[in-house]
């Protein structure tokens, strides 16, 4: 298991706490990381809310859910699934399941920015 954890990209929504959380496994890497909090603002920046649980709802994506029976949002195992369930969705509805993972590593936020400050 720890092999597989430091040989690819990792998927979160707001990666901050993961990040923060994850830094308890010394010796370890990890990342880079896929941070759906910004896709998502980069991919539907006039979205009313870019909350995990608000962007689910709004694109119909909970089949996920059906995998962590018994647990909500804000629940690690959920919320995984659910950041999965958005980022499959996310390069379905944008045609980039041919491109480089850089295209999802640094996305172009610069329309959700100057949406935000009008």
């Amino acid at each position: 298991m720890k092999r597989q954890l430091g040989q690819g990209p990792i998927v979160a929504h707001g990666h901050g706490t993961e990040k923060r959380f994850l830094r308890a496994f010394p010796g370890h890497r990890f990342g880079p990381w896929i941070d759906t909090l910004q896709l998502a603002r980069a991919a539907w920046p006039d979205e009313k809310s870019h909350s995990l649980g608000d962007l689910c709802n709004s694109l119909g994506l909970s089949g996920f859910a059906k995998h962590a029976l018994g647990r909500n949002w804000h629940d690690a195992l959920y919320d995984a699934l659910a950041s999965l369930a958005l980022l499959k969705h996310l390069v379905s509805e944008h045609n980039l399941a041919d491109s480089p993972v850089e295209v999802l590593l640094k996305p172009d936020t610069s329309t959700w920015h100057r949406n935000r400050h009008q």
